[in-house]
């Protein structure tokens, strides 16, 4: 599960998928696809209703397809309550791929992620990541004709998603 953390005009909700191939222990391959469902915030629908100011060059995106390489760097154990020791490993990827928005246009996206694996077992484990996307968007704007023109924003999306991880084959070494 994704949510777009950084957008004041749309609640980005979403479902997150990705699949890695682990060339060895620390570096790998990760495909993603963010699909996301946009629900305007309260103050959109104020600017629309009460104030009559347009809001279709605010950039909605609706989903990502990616490619990312993926390095693990870092592993290590926590005690979970003096009960548990529990696996753990931090990541971070860098890649690419097209962002589709609001607009149905498809745009060229930079990706950069941060996360990490709490390991329940050799097979499951709980994943938390935050992933920036940027690029560049095509908007509608209003000259001063009255007139409707296309133009370019730099558009960055912040992304937290939250989620369960499986692993095949299983791990031999926790």
């Amino acid at each position: 599960i994704g949510n777009s953390l950084n957008n004041a005009f749309f609640n980005n909700w979403g479902l997150v998928g990705k699949v890695a191939w682990f060339l060895n222990e620390n570096h790998g391959l990760e495909l993603m696809y963010y699909w996301l469902n946009s629900n305007p915030r309260e103050v959109t629908d104020s600017l629309e209703e009460e104030l009559q100011i347009e809001t279709r060059s605010l950039v909605v995106p609706e989903n990502f397809l990616g490619l990312a390489y993926k390095w693990v760097p870092i592993y290590g154990k926590i005690a979970w309550f003096n009960k548990k020791i529990v696996p753990f490993d931090l990541f971070f990827n860098i890649g690419g791929g097209m962002s589709q928005t609001g607009l149905e246009e498809t745009e060229p996206t930079v990706h950069l992620s941060v996360g990490q694996n709490f390991f329940w077992s050799k097979s499951f484990g709980f994943r938390w990541d935050l992933a920036l996307n940027s690029y560049q968007a095509k908007i509608l704007e209003t000259d001063d004709d009255d007139k409707t023109v296309e133009s370019t924003t730099n558009q960055y999306d912040l992304f937290l998603a939250v989620g369960v991880s499986y692993y095949w084959p299983e791990a031999t070494y926790r």
